[in-house]
């Protein structure tokens, strides 16, 4: 972290003195909370295009130190001052897609043995779900569950398809869908990649599997005129 200071003529200086500094997530969560000394030592000259050239105090934080949360994003608060010389308002910057997140645990009953229906309600093929895993993409906040298994049964058709039901630690339903495997015959593994907006790191979720099914109408419930 960079802070300058100003003295009266608006000429940068250097100074000792202290720091508070607070990182939070976007879930309000305390990542890191500590006061640090800073001195003239840790003055330095620094440029870039958008500021140009400045007289900065650089600051460290430890990659280590600052805890893992459930959101990239948050902002940063920083308060200087020296007890007996001069004493700033607490201000704030924003942190964005840097923070260190917790990891999102995935439970699943495997092997899931899940059969494939025809249109009219025969088994045309049977998939085992084997192994899943979950990976949540911290530079663009979604995660990826990757679903791994084999088909057992079945010939060669244009996809099969299985609903999937994510559910939070309350029982709550996340998130839904559909994987679409295509040209698999028996004994074929598969591997399928389902992408989620809704998954919050450090959260823990079950994730089911079943066929689709279709609802067929009972004819002997309708009456025909010829």
């Amino acid at each position: 972290m960079f802070f300058g200071l100003w003295d009266s003529s608006e000429n940068y200086i250097s100074a000792d003195g202290n720091i508070d500094i607070r990182i939070e997530d976007e879930s309000g969560n305390i990542l890191y909370q500590k006061t640090k000394s800073f001195s003239s030592r840790d003055f330095g000259t620094y440029s870039s295009e958008a500021t140009g050239e400045r007289y900065l105090a650089d600051i460290r934080i430890p990659k280590n130190d600052v805890e893992k949360g459930s959101s990239t994003s948050g902002k940063v608060y920083l308060k200087v001052y020296n007890e007996d010389a001069f004493e700033f308002d607490e201000v704030n910057c924003e942190a964005l897609y840097c923070l260190p997140v917790k990891d999102i645990e995935m439970k699943c009953n495997l092997p899931v043995v899940v059969d494939i229906y025809t249109y009219t309600g025969a088994v045309e093929s049977k998939l085992n779900i084997e192994e899943v895993s979950v990976k949540f993409d911290e530079l663009v906040s979604w995660t990826t569950i990757t679903v791994k298994g084999t088909k057992l049964e079945g010939k060669s058709s244009s996809y099969d398809s299985v609903n999937y039901k994510i559910y939070d630690s309350e029982g709550f339903v996340i998130d839904s869908g559909s994987m679409m495997l295509s040209s698999l015959t028996s004994g074929d593994k598969f591997k399928e990649e389902i992408t989620s907006y809704d998954l919050v790191p450090g959260e823990k979720y079950n994730i089911t599997f079943e066929s689709e099914t279709y609802d067929y109408p009972d004819y002997e419930d309708y009456e025909f005129d010829f």
